[in-house]
């Protein structure tokens, strides 16, 4: 299991990543969308959860040219089977038998760690000292296509 790059860079701060991989995206009864990704960050890949919008996600689909298309068709199969529950789950490797790998944008985020709402401050502290997980995400702000070269 790869490192998640949130644990490295610490709490509600600003990031912008140009490169990355969608390993999956999922669907869920919110009206927001979550894409799991690894990130390579100086020649080491890592993990990262993202939070963004539909419409975000439609600029990144639409920024990939050439494999737009089978990703678009698969999520709308996904999202109008009526047998489906949320959450829905797109495993990209099972549409493209490789992950979706992304250069053509750049996504403006801000991490956050995920904590329980219900604990206090001195059960989060307890729970980091004793080497429990502390989940990640970036929510992203912004994508911004990176145009194309002339």
């Amino acid at each position: 299991m790869l490192e998640d790059i949130g644990a490295k860079f610490g709490r509600e701060r600003s990031f912008s990543f140009d490169i990355f991989a969608i390993d999956e995206i999922l669907f869920d009864d919110t009206d927001d969308i979550t894409l799991y990704c690894r990130v390579p960050y100086y020649g080491v890949e890592y993990f990262a959860t993202f939070g963004l919008t539909f419409a975000q996600l439609n600029t990144i689909l639409r920024s990939i040219r050439t494999t737009s298309s089978p990703i678009a068709t698969a999520i709308a199969d996904k999202l109008n089977d009526e047998a489906a529950e949320a959450p829905i789950t797109i495993r990209i490797e099972d549409v493209y038998h490789t992950t979706l790998e992304v250069n053509s944008v750049v996504m403006h985020t801000t991490l956050y760690e995920l904590t329980d709402e219900d604990e206090d401050d001195d059960e989060e502290s307890e729970d980091e000292e004793d080497g429990e997980y502390v989940a990640y995400a970036f929510l992203v702000d912004e994508v911004e296509v990176i145009p194309p070269l002339s």
